[in-house]
């Protein structure tokens, strides 16, 4: 399924979207995906099995969901997102690249803000990632893998989320001001590790661990 460019989406409660954007081989744009749900409760975009995805260069995703789902609904019942990016390429040369996680080709972008009892699953794969996930009372969780990757997680309320970073060059920062049952991880294995800041304004717990070398740390309380 080839999407070159979404309109914004809107979705009825409880509704689930699926999405496939693919920028073949030689393509100059990137794929463009905005969704605002906002309007609705608990709507999903994808799931763990069906993940909305966008491969190939230059993607970019700007998405909002809003849960005002009872908390004593299972996790799934709220809103929620499943988003891979991939520019790691196609073919062979695709596959050593994504292996190696050395992708060069345009960066994705995705920013994605969760509100109410939600949950958001935001994975990049490739080179250049930028990755802004703001999260206030539910959780969510930044997964990159590549050279260059940015990610920047703000939690608020009884807010839990994590960033997990693998690869070189690598910057990760995180403002925690989650409060009751909330807190935050960072992990970063590779190279030539750094963070931005980490602002710390919370009486949850907060574990960062670093795997590698040059690694660069700024804690702030």
């Amino acid at each position: 399924m080839l999407l070159a460019l979404a309109a914004p989406a809107l979705a009825g409660n409880g509704n689930t979207l699926y999405l496939v954007q693919d920028s073949p081989p030689g393509t100059t744009d990137g794929n463009n995906f905005l969704s605002d749900q906002t309007l609705a409760n608990y709507s999903s975009i994808g799931s763990a099995w069906f993940p909305a995805r966008q491969s190939g260069t230059g993607n970019s995703a700007d998405i909002t969901i809003k849960s005002d789902c009872s908390s004593l609904l299972a996790p799934e019942q709220c809103g929620q997102l499943t988003l891979v990016q991939d520019n790691t390429g196609h073919g062979l040369s695709g596959l050593v690249l994504h292996a190696f996680n050395l992708s060069s080709h345009n960066p994705n972008t995705a920013t994605v803000t969760i509100n109410g009892l939600g949950h958001a699953d935001l994975q990049q794969l490739g080179g250049g990632n930028v990755a802004t996930l703001n999260v206030d009372d539910g959780y969510g969780d930044i997964s990159q893998a590549g050279l260059n990757n940015s990610a920047t997680l703000t939690l608020a309320s009884a807010s839990t989320g994590s960033i997990v970073q693998t690869g070189s060059s690598n910057i990760a920062s995180m403002t925690v001001n989650s409060v009751g049952s909330g807190g935050a991880n960072l992990t970063q294995i590779g190279s030539n590790l750094r963070s931005g800041p980490i602002v710390v304004n919370t009486t949850s717990s907060v574990g960062i661990s670093i795997v590698g070398n040059g690694s660069l740390l700024a804690v702030y309380n």
